[in-house]
């Protein structure tokens, strides 16, 4: 039971669409730059291998790969064409993917923190390939268990394709809730590490604080971002059902979450010493290689 009747026509919602396409656009484009430039750097710096910095390198392609619902989009908008929600959801797929897979590598890099803060001998006795094999087997098991359900509830109800209408509305509103949980679990893990750090401040070298804090503004963007995009969903969803209408708000909301694709570059190159001198030369072209400094360990980036 809605509170109101509002709903738009087809040409309505194009219009609307003609005018979010453009918008994100730019979030798209700025986000393949600056995350492949963080890709880039991570790839050639040999101060940035530690377990870390290659799940922040991993991040950065998922936020890469989630930007890829933009050239169907755009060209559905352009083209005024409308498809079904079985062909949206094929076609956004591997972009659904990416943005699923966003949310959880946040989670992996507290956690990754977390541990080697906090339980650093244990940390340091990893073997690395098991332990990325867990977070590729948890991240596996999900995008897998978030695409079957895609696939069974796949409808034949006309869209005009963006990345939420891959789901039925009834999917959606269960996938909003996994992520709502998700982004908790987030919220815990890195207070759980700030508040270690805040008692604790000598045990831990000040890159590591650095980055520490550099992750803990990434989240509250990342926790504002999406907080604002699900409230103004659930809000839009009490006061209509109008299937147009709700696109409408979706292209509006959906670029507080774009925003979050180009942030954690920004945050790393004024936070992170070492990003920012890694960033820095690559852009001097520069072939010298990079000497490991003896205060550059494990827990540091």
């Amino acid at each position: 039971m809605t509170v109101t009747n509002w709903s738009i026509s087809d040409d309505s919602l194009l219009v609307a669409a003609h005018i979010a396409v453009p918008i994100h656009g730019l979030f798209c484009v700025l986000s393949q730059v600056l995350n492949g430039i963080l890709i880039l750097v991570t790839m050639r710096s040999p101060c940035l291998r530690t377990n870390c910095n290659i799940l922040i390198g991993a991040q950065a392609v998922c936020d890469m790969v989630f930007c890829w619902y933009f050239p169907y989009f755009a060209y559905n908008t352009f083209n005024n064409r409308f498809v079904t929600n079985s062909e949206c959801s094929v076609a956004q797929a591997v972009p659904v993917a990416g943005m699923n897979m966003t949310f959880l590598m946040i989670l992996f890099i507290g956690l990754d923190r977390y541990l080697c803060v906090v339980h650093a001998l244990w940390y340091k006795s990893l073997q690395r390939r098991r332990y990325f094999g867990i977070y590729a087997i948890i991240g596996a098991v999900y995008c897998g268990s978030i695409a079957t359900l895609q696939y069974l509830t796949r409808s034949d109800e006309k869209v005009l394709c963006f990345i939420p209408e891959a789901f039925v509305e009834s999917t959606k509103t269960g996938w909003i809730a996994i992520e709502c949980c998700i982004t908790f679990v987030v919220i815990a893990v890195y207070t759980k590490l700030f508040m270690f750090l805040r008692k604790r401040p000598r045990e831990v070298d000040m890159e590591t604080r650095k980055i520490v804090k550099a992750l803990f503004v990434i989240v509250m963007v990342y926790v504002l971002g999406y907080g604002i995009t699900i409230y103004l969903w659930v809000v839009s969803r009490i006061l209509f059902t109008d299937v147009n209408l709700a696109q409408v708000v979706e292209f509006s909301i959906g670029i507080f979450a774009g925003i979050n694709l180009d942030v954690p570059f920004v945050v790393y190159y004024t936070q992170s010493i070492v990003y920012k001198r890694e960033i820095r030369r690559f852009f001097r072209f520069s072939t010298q290689v990079a000497h490991m400094q003896t205060a550059l360990t494990e827990t540091s980036m």
